[in-house]
C-alpha cells in the first residue's frame, strides 16, 4: 500500500513515511549491512595474492584467518550466558562496529604484508578484530534494525551479502595472484576504506535523520476522572439476590478463565523455547558451513588464481540474491529445505575436490554452479529465520517488552557460534589432514 505522510496516521495507528523516504532508508541500511562483514570477507577474496606472495603460511593462511576470526565469539558466548545480561546501546554499538571496520581497512592498506616470526601478523590480527566486530554485529545490529522497522531486516541481510559481493567483483577486476593483476592489494583496501567510511556516515544519518523508523501514534491516556463511571441518585446501595448470584458466577467464571490462560501461557512458553531452539540450531549449522568450513578449505576445493576468484564471486552473487528475494511469500517456510540443500551441496563439492581431476575443463564450471546453489540456500535460510523471528517475537508479551531484542540476540549468537565451530573444525582438518606440513 502507498505509505502516508508522517502527519497522516493510518487506521492501524502507524504513521508511514513518504515513498522516497522508504527507498532511501532501504538504501542506507543496505550500505550499513555491506560494511559489517566487508573486511573479514575481503581477506578471503584476495587469497591468490596472499598465497602467491607468498605469505609464510601458504595455503594454510585461509584456515588460519578463519580460525583467528572466531576470537570474538568467546566473548560473545560469555555475554549470552549471563542470565540477566544488559542490552548494549544499539546505535552506539553499531556505529562502533563500522568505525572498527574502517580502521581495519587502513591497517590492511598500509601493513597487509608485514611478517613477524614467520607469521603474517597483520592478516592474523585484522582477522581477529574484524571477526570480533562481526560477532558484535550479529548481536546488536539485527536488534537495532528490527526495533526501528522490521521491514528493513532484509536490507541489512542483503547488505551483509553485498559485503562479500562488492569485494568479489573488485577482486575479479583486480585478478589477484596472476601476472595480469591490475592493481595492488593496498589499493584494494583503500577502496574498502571508502565503503566503510560511507557506512559510518549512513549509521549516523539513519539515527539523526530518522530514516526508515516506524512512528506509532500514542493516544493520550484517559484521565482518572473520565474513566470512572459516576453514580446517579437512582443507583441502589444494596443489590437484590438475583444480581448477587450473577456477580458470584461472573467472578467464578473469570477465575476459571485466568487459570486456563495461565496454563495456556505455560504451554506457549514451552512451544516458543522449542521454536527458538530449533531456529538457533539450524542457523548455527548453516553459518558453520558458509562462514567456517568453506572459507577454511576453499584453497583445496579450487585451483589457485582466476578459477578460485570466479568460484567465490559466483557464490557471493547467489548469496545476495537469496537474501534479497527471501522476503517474497514464495519462500515462506523454506528455511529447513534451504539448510538441507546447503549441507548436501557442500558435501558434494568436497567429494568432487577429493576424488576428481581439478584440472578438467568441466571442473570449474560445475563447482561454481554448485557454489551458486549452496550460497543461495544460505541467503534464503538465514534471512527467513531472522525476518520471521523478529515478527514472531512481538507476540511474546509474557517475555517482556524487549522480547524481539532477546530473540534476535540469541539468533545472532547462533550465527557467531556456528561460524566459530566451523572455523575451528576447518583449522584442525587443514593442519592435521589436508596440509600437515
Amino acid at each position: 500500500r502507498e505509505p502516508l505522510s508522517p502527519t497522516m496516521p493510518n487506521d492501524d495507528g502507524v504513521a508511514y513515511k513518504p515513498r522516497w523516504h522508504v527507498h532511501l532508508g532501504f538504501a542506507v541500511h543496505l550500505l550499513i549491512g555491506n560494511a559489517l562483514f566487508y573486511i573479514i570477507n575481503s581477506l578471503f577474496l584476495v587469497l591468490p595474492a596472499f598465497i602467491n606472495k607468498p605469505v609464510p603460511e601458504g595455503k594454510q593462511i585461509a584456515a588460519d584467518m578463519s580460525f583467528t576470526a572466531q576470537a570474538g565469539n568467546v566473548i560473545l558466548l560469555i555475554y549470552i550466558a549471563i542470565p540477566n545480561r544488559p542490552i548494549p546501546p544499539l546505535f552506539s554499538s553499531t556505529l562502533f562496529i563500522v568505525v572498527v571496520t574502517a580502521v581495519c581497512a587502513i591497517m590492511l592498506a598500509l601493513f597487509w604484508d608485514k611478517v613477524a616470526h614467520d607469521h603474517s601478523v597483520t592478516l592474523w590480527s585484522v582477522a581477529a578484530i574484524a571477526g570480533s566486530a562481526g560477532s558484535l554485529a550479529n548481536v546488536v545490529t539485527w536488534s537495532w534494525c528490527a526495533n526501528r522497522n522490521p521491514a528493513y531486516v532484509p536490507a541489512i541481510s542483503a547488505g551483509m551479502g553485498l559485503g562479500a559481493l562488492i569485494p568479489s567483483v573488485i577482486s575479479i577486476i583486480m585478478d589477484p595472484g596472476t601476472d595480469k593483476q591490475l592493481f595492488t592489494v593496498a589499493t584494494f583496501y583503500w577502496i574498502a576504506l571508502a565503503w566503510t567510511l560511507t557506512a559510518v556516515f549512513c549509521v549516523w544519518a539513519v539515527e539523526h535523520w530518522d530514516l526508515g523508523a516506524i512512528k506509532h501514534q500514542h493516544q493520550p491516556a484517559p484521565s482518572h476522572a473520565s474513566s470512572i463511571a459516576m453514580s446517579d441518585d437512582t443507583t441502589p446501595l444494596l443489590v437484590d439476590d438475583a444480581s448477587a448470584d450473577t456477580a458470584y458466577n461472573s467472578i467464578n467464571s473469570t477465575a476459571s478463565e485466568v487459570e486456563m490462560e495461565q496454563g495456556s501461557t505455560a504451554t506457549n512458553k514451552r512451544k516458543v523455547k522449542v521454536q527458538v531452539g530449533v531456529r538457533m540450531a539450524v542457523l548455527c549449522w548453516a553459518a558453520s558451513l558458509i562462514f567456517g568450513w568453506q572459507p577454511g578449505i576453499v584453497p583445496y576445493l579450487m585451483p589457485d588464481g582466476h578459477p578460485l576468484t570466479v568460484y567465490q564471486v559466483c557464490g557471493q552473487v547467489a548469496d545476495v540474491a537469496g537474501r534479497i528475494i527471501s522476503g517474497h511469500k514464495l519462500f515462506k517456510g523454506t528455511e529447513m529445505y534451504a539448510a538441507a540443500t546447503q549441507s548436501s551441496l557442500l558435501l558434494v563439492m568436497i567429494l568432487l575436490a577429493a576424488f576428481t581431476d581439478q584440472t578438467g575443463h568441466w571442473y570449474c564450471p560445475v563447482m561454481s554452479t554448485l557454489n551458486v546453489v549452496f550460497a543461495f540456500g544460505y541467503g534464503v535460510c538465514a534471512t527467513r529465520i531472522m525476518l520471521s523471528s523478529a515478527e514472531m517475537a512481538k507476540k511474546f508479551t509474557w517475555w517482556g517488552s524487549n522480547a524481539p531484542d532477546k530473540v534476535t540476540q540469541l539468533l545472532g549468537a547462533a550465527l557467531s557460534l556456528g561460524s566459530g565451530l566451523g572455523g575451528v573444525a576447518a583449522y584442525i582438518v587443514v593442519h592435521e589432514w589436508l596440509d600437515p606440513n
